[in-house]
């Protein structure tokens, strides 16, 4: 009776801390104040690393400080480099990972965000669930979840209903109480 009472606690302690993260991550990727980028280049290594998920605040306006990371658009893609300068207007970037300074000359206009934090990897995780395969698995694995819901469930009010575990009382016994008290109402 007590270790399944402790088995159910510890189970919903583990959902709710598994919930915590899946909730944040649903926060940021539907927040308007803030953008995820999946990294898909070596350009800022060894900041980032391909496959690393950055999260940046929406830009809106205002000063950035030379060596700060802003994600820009340019040439129809979003581009995540580290500021170098910004003179007159213009804003100019480069990649950790390479020695010259990129050859756009940017306006604040197309900056799109600054770099809060990094999550590493998760964008393989989020590439691999996109896929058919990725997408299989993830259905598979909440159909099991649910059939064994159901089926603990099921085999628990079996076992109430039978006398099983003691977990309450049986559920004839909870009936002819009901029963009784129904009938002293009316009598």
């Amino acid at each position: 009776m007590k270790r399944r009472k402790w088995v159910k606690i510890a189970s919903f302690v583990v959902l709710g801390l598994l919930a915590i993260p899946v909730i944040a991550v649903l926060y940021l990727v539907l927040s308007p104040d803030y953008l995820v980028l999946v990294v898909r280049s070596e350009s800022m290594k060894p900041t980032f690393n391909m496959g690393d998920v950055i999260v940046l605040r929406e830009y809106e306006g205002g000063d950035i400080e030379p060596g700060e990371i802003i994600a820009f658009e340019e040439q129809g893609f979003t581009i995540t480099h580290r500021l170098v300068s910004s003179e007159g207007g213009v804003i100019r970037t480069k990649g950790d990972a390479v020695e010259d300074v990129d050859q756009w000359e940017l306006q604040s206009s197309q900056v799109r965000g600054t770099y809060l934090f990094k999550i590493p990897y998760l964008g393989y995780v989020a590439k691999f669930l996109r896929s058919k395969v990725g997408a299989l698995l993830l259905i598979l694995a909440a159909v099991a979840f649910l059939a064994g819901l159901i089926v603990s469930e099921l085999t628990g009010s079996r076992r109430t209903a039978e006398g099983g575990d003691g977990e309450g009382e049986p559920v004839e016994q909870e009936i002819r109480k009901r029963e009784r008290e129904h009938k002293q109402r009316w009598v």
